[in-house]
């Protein structure tokens, strides 16, 4: 199983694919830890992100899932992917992976980016991106991160075992 978590910043993506690591023993890799410096940049500086720059990041991260492959049976990723059309290629890219969205309340959105550190996208530049996200036109599971372990967890175990992949118009929680 090929995992790919995506979803707004501060959601938990990050926190989800260490819990995959940690319970599950499913190797986690942070995409964000494969941003070009020119991304960084401009993400740090609160400059928008060219549509070249997005693309040829999505071209990276399709590298470093297939290094992943050639290491792992089974790994998660995760990475924002704020575009359907970046998350599509990836797809076609491998048409196995199980897309999973991790959503989470403005809240604890909020709470999170705030209590973050060390992290280039900060809480202001998540407050001035997020709106930006598009939602899932394509076939995902989802997790919702409410800050609960236990229900994460139990979310993570019907991924892991949902044998069948939802599309964006019949996606329920799990």
């Amino acid at each position: 199983m090929k995992l790919l978590l995506f979803g707004q910043i501060g959601s938990g993506k990050s926190y989800v694919g260490e819990l995959f690591q940690r319970k599950f023993e499913i190797p986690y890799h942070d995409a964000d830890r494969d941003l070009p410096e020119e991304m960084k940049e401009a993400i740090r500086n609160h400059q928008p992100i060219t549509e070249e720059m997005r693309d040829d990041f999505v071209e990276r991260i399709i590298g470093r899932m297939h290094e992943l492959s050639q290491l792992h049976a089974q790994f998660c990723i995760a990475q924002a992917l704020f575009k359907n059309r970046h998350r599509l290629r990836i797809l076609e890219a491998f048409p196995d992976l199980q897309m999973v969205w991790v959503r989470s309340n403005d809240i604890l959105i909020h709470t999170r980016l705030h209590e973050r550190t060390g992290h280039v996208a900060s809480q202001y530049y998540a407050q001035m991106v997020n709106p930006n996200f598009e939602e899932p036109a394509h076939a995902h599971q989802v997790i919702e991160n409410t800050g609960d372990e236990t229900w994460v967890h139990h979310q993570m175990l019907s991924v892991l075992t949902n044998s069948g992949v939802r599309s964006g118009g019949d996606c329920r929680r799990l």
